[in-house]
C-alpha cells in the first residue's frame, strides 16, 4: 500500500526469474470503490502474456476484498485508433475474470472564449448562493436526488451504499474548488441545482466543472442552460482559459446542452467495473 497526498495506491506486481514483468496500481478514491488507472496491468514482458495479465486481476480483487473494497472500476480511454486495438486485448483479461462494461463516457473541452455568450436570467423565485453556504450532507442528499433520477449509467449501476458515498465524494473538501464559480440555485429554501468548479488535473485544461446537476421538478425549464453559462461567464471573469467535464453518452440531454454553449468532443472513454461483494 502507498500514499501520496491524500490519495492511498495498492501496488501489486508479478515476478518471473526474480524480475518484475507486471504491475498494476489501483487507487482508492473513497472508503469501499477502487478506480485501476489506464492501460494495467503494465507490461513489462510479453511472456505468457494473458495468463499472467489475468492472474494479476484476480489478486488485485482478492487484495481488495481484504481492504473493504467492494467495487472496482477501471478506465479505457480511446484517443486513436491504437486504443482501439489495445482496447480489445484488455477487455478479453477483464471480462474474463467478471469485470462487465457499465458505460461509455466522454471528455469534453471548451475554450472560453468560443463559449455560447448571453445573459445569466435566472427566475425570479430562484436564488444564487455560494457553495460554502452549505454542508456536505445537504449537497450530497440533493446530488442523490439528481442523478438517481438522471441517466448517468455510472452512478445508477452503484448499489444504494456505493451512491450515498459517492454523492459525499462529489463535495470532498480536500478537493479545492474555485468558489467564485461554484453555484448552488434555490427556490422556496430548497435546493434545486449546482455547478460545481475546481482546479483541473487533465492536460490542456484550467478548469473541471462536476457534478453539475438540477433537480427533476425543475427540468425542462432552461435553467441548466442559465446556470452553466453564468458559471462559464464567472470562470472567463476569473482569467481562466479552458474548460473541461466528462458525460455519460446515455444521459443525451446533458450531452446536448453541453455541445449546445459549446463544448466539444475530445475523446471517449469505456467503463468497467466489478462488484467484490
Amino acid at each position: 500500500e502507498l500514499k501520496r497526498d491524500l490519495l492511498k495506491f495498492i501496488l501489486i506486481s508479478a515476478y518471473e526469474e526474480g524480475l518484475l514483468i507486471r504491475y498494476l496500481l489501483i487507487s482508492v478514491n473513497s472508503p469501499n470503490i477502487g478506480l485501476i488507472w489506464d492501460w494495467q496491468p503494465v507490461t513489462l514482458s510479453d511472456s505468457n502474456n494473458g495468463g499472467v495479465s489475468e492472474k494479476i486481476l484476480r489478486k488485485t480483487i482478492d487484495f481488495s476484498k481484504l481492504r473493504g473494497i467492494n467495487r472496482i472500476e477501471v478506465c479505457f480511454p480511446i484517443i486513436n485508433d491504437l486504443d482501439k486495438h489495445r482496447y480489445l486485448k484488455y477487455i478479453k483479461w477483464y471480462e474474463s475474470i467478471g469485470f462487465y462494461h457499465v458505460h461509455r463516457e466522454v471528455e469534453m473541452k471548451l475554450t472560453l472564449e468560443d463559449r455560447k455568450v448571453g445573459v445569466s436570467s435566472f427566475p425570479k423565485e430562484v436564488k444564487i448562493k455560494s457553495i460554502k453556504d452549505f454542508s456536505i450532507n445537504d449537497l450530497a442528499n440533493n446530488a442523490y436526488e439528481i442523478f438517481n433520477d438522471s441517466k448517468d449509467a455510472m452512478f445508477l449501476d452503484q448499489d444504494e451504499e456505493q451512491k450515498h458515498r459517492s454523492t459525499k465524494d462529489y463535495f470532498n473538501p480536500s478537493k479545492p474548488l474555485i468558489e467564485d464559480a461554484s453555484i448552488v440555485l434555490t427556490a422556496n429554501g430548497q435546493v434545486i441545482g449546482f455547478s460545481v468548479a475546481r482546479y483541473s488535473t487533465f492536460e490542456g485544461s484550467d478548469v473541471t466543472i462536476g457534478p453539475f446537476g438540477i433537480t427533476p421538478n425543475f427540468r425542462s425549464k432552461g435553467l441548466g442552460e442559465v446556470l452553466l453559462i453564468f458559471c462559464l461567464n464567472r470562470l472567463a471573469e476569473n482569467g481562466f482559459k479552458c474548460v473541461s467535464l466528462d458525460v455519460s453518452t446515455e444521459n443525451k440531454p446533458a450531452y446536448k446542452l453541453y455541445k449546445k454553449v459549446g463544448f466539444k468532443k475530445n475523446f471517449e472513454t469505456f467503463i468497467l467495473a466489478f462488484n467484490c461483494k
